[in-house]
Formats: C-alpha cells, sequence, structure tokens
C-alpha cells in the first residue's frame, strides 16, 4: 500500500502516468491519494491524475481542501485500511504467460449492490517451461 500526499502537479516527472499505472499493476500496489490543493471547484488535471493513480491500483483518492478534511481524510483513511480484504483465486484454465487479465468484483448483502475497491486487472505471473 502506497499513500500519496500531493497537489498532483507534475514537477518534471522522469516517469510517465502510463508507466506509473504499469507499475502499479505489475507490483500490486494499492494507491491511496490525497489532494493537498486547497481550492474548491472544477476537478483540474492534476486531481484526475490522482484519481487515475488510486482507482486504477483499487485505491481511492481524496480531495479535503482544508485541514480539518485532511485529518478526516486520514482518519477514513485508517478505517479503510482496517477493513480490507484480500482475496486470491486461480482462474479455470490459467494460462501464466506473464499477459494482463481484467477483472471485475461484486459484491451483495441483503440484495444490495455494496461498494467493493478492487484493482482493474492483474498480469498473470510468467512461468518458464522447465527444460
Amino acid at each position: 500500500m502506497l499513500v500519496v500526499l500531493s497537489d498532483g502537479e507534475d514537477n518534471s516527472s522522469h516517469t510517465s502516468l502510463k508507466q506509473a499505472i504499469q507499475v502499479e499493476e505489475r507490483t500490486g500496489v494499492t494507491v491511496y491519494s490525497i489532494s493537498t490543493r486547497e481550492d474548491i471547484g472544477d476537478k483540474t488535471d492534476a486531481d484526475k491524475v490522482l484519481e487515475v493513480l488510486a482507482e486504477r491500483s483499487g485505491g481511492e483518492a481524496m480531495f479535503p481542501h482544508d485541514a480539518p478534511g485532511l485529518s478526516a481524510s486520514f482518519n477514513k483513511l485508517r478505517n479503510v485500511i482496517r477493513s480490507r480484504y484480500f482475496i486470491a483465486y486461480k482462474p479455470a484454465g490459467f494460462i501464466p504467460d506473464g499477459r494482463y487479465r481484467s477483472i471485475h468484483v461484486t459484491a451483495v448483502k441483503d440484495g444490495q449492490q455494496l461498494n467493493v475497491r478492487t484493482r482493474q486487472g492483474y498480469y498473470a505471473r510468467f512461468e518458464s517451461k522447465p527444460n
């Protein structure tokens, strides 16, 4: 898990957003981003970067806008971390070829669909065949 506290603006990065997302997907890290931007209004491109980084990994982007909101965001993050579950599975017909696999997880309780945060997919671990 990685918590990013940032305004989301690019300050001469050496890695593109696409490359950062690929690293997230390959390593399985979950990113939670907390914006330091104080402005309230329309989402900026920087806000969208923080959202994409978090949501693609199964995390969440938070936009507190002020000090009390920042404190509330950290409290929410603490609760999110404590209520996380790890589910592993191996699909039928699994082929260990290193390719990206999309996934979709839903959960229903008492007829109501629950909010599930999960990564959008994973890379199947590549296994070489023994000689």
